[in-house]
């Protein structure tokens, strides 16, 4: 098993016991093709059929989506502050003229 792998299992055995990992990685799963297909980011909980596996699915959902979006938005804010920057350079080239 990679060091990745063996990461990624850790952090699942954190959130949900061994017995759950699957519907966590199907909540996962399914999280991340709402979110990159532009789906209703909503959880399907019809074929779950008690407690502990709807909240397995739900925590592996609300995860991906949680990483999604932070993800994303250190991108804006590092397009932001690249953006700040050329802006501060084109009015000091512009001032200079």
């Amino acid at each position: 098993m990679s060091n990745s792998t063996q990461n990624i299992t850790a952090e699942i055995e954190e959130v949900v016991p061994k017995t759950l990992e699957d519907f966590y990685l199907l909540g996962w799963n399914k999280g991340m093709k709402a979110y990159l297909d532009n789906e209703k980011l909503e959880p399907d909980l019809s074929d779950l059929v008690n407690n502990a596996q709807r909240q397995a699915y739900v925590k592996g959902f609300t995860t991906v989506l949680r990483q999604l979006t932070t993800s994303v938005m250190n991108t804006v804010t590092e397009l932001e502050v690249v953006w700040h920057y050329d802006e501060e350079n084109n009015q000091s080239e512009e001032e200079e003229k």
